[in-house]
């Protein structure tokens, strides 16, 4: 069994390391680093991993938990910073930024992160920059890979760079943003109250449908709640979603 949570760098001092429930995981993604332009990586404004990276990691390995780093997530890095990192130009660099930071860190592999990802042309470099990552890893580092469940050109991309993601992660949760009714956040199932194919069921359907191999895919769960200020209860009018 895979199962994966997030520990952001701004939540290590509540829980602790020591107070995180590692009988429940198998795998915690340390989170974040950044891409940046010229192919390192380096800390956001969320603070530094290396502060308590030791803790981090000696504590999660005593538990038999392995350990990624998360390299991206929401507001990490533009488009544009992602497409300069894997291009020609920086893609070795990148490749060799990622390994050299698993291997002084004594860490397990990497997740990558990349938001929003909204063109389909840099899927092909991409591509190629996970191949290259992976074949630059030793064999039991492992690349994780959290994904939006739409539009549907990114179903094709997982289908063709599977042989080198170990577990894609889909995001079926926040599926209520921006939504003037209430529903809920991370449906299992579809319902006819919820927008179409916004389900954790829809979602893994057409990944399968799409080529990716089922024992890849990992489904998001998210640990807090949708907001409509003044509602009156379930698939009601709502007005503004607050996030």
């Amino acid at each position: 069994m895979w199962v994966q949570g997030y520990y952001p760098v701004y939540r290590v001092g509540s829980p602790t390391p020591a107070n995180l429930p590692w009988s429940k995981l198998t795998y915690l993604a340390y989170f974040n680093l950044a891409p940046t332009s010229t192919g390192g990586v380096a800390n956001t404004s969320n603070g530094n991993l290396l502060t308590n990276m030791a803790s981090v990691v000696n504590t999660a390995h005593a538990n038999n938990v392995k350990v990624l780093v998360t390299i991206g997530g929401a507001g990490a890095a533009t488009d544009a910073t992602w497409r300069s990192a894997i291009s020609s130009t920086y893609r070795a660099t990148f490749v060799s930024s990622i390994v050299t930071y698993i291997s002084d860190n004594n860490l397990d592999g990497v997740d990558l992160d990349w938001e929003p990802f909204d063109t389909e042309s840099d899927g092909t470099n991409f591509a190629t920059f996970v191949s290259n990552l992976r074949d630059s890893l030793p064999a039991d580092k492992k690349i994780t890979m959290f994904i939006a469940i739409q539009p549907a050109w990114k179903r094709t991309l997982c289908n063709t760079i599977k042989v080198n993601i170990d577990r894609f992660g889909l995001s079926t949760y926040d599926l209520s943003y921006g939504q003037t009714n209430t529903m809920h956040d991370a449906p299992l199932y579809d319902l006819s109250s919820q927008p179409d194919g916004a389900s954790a069921d829809a979602a893994a359907t057409a990944f399968i449908a799409a080529g990716v191999t089922s024992s890849k895919i990992m489904i998001a769960v998210p640990f807090y709640t949708a907001n409509w200020p003044g509602a009156t209860g379930l698939y009601t009018s709502a007005g503004a979603f607050d996030p």
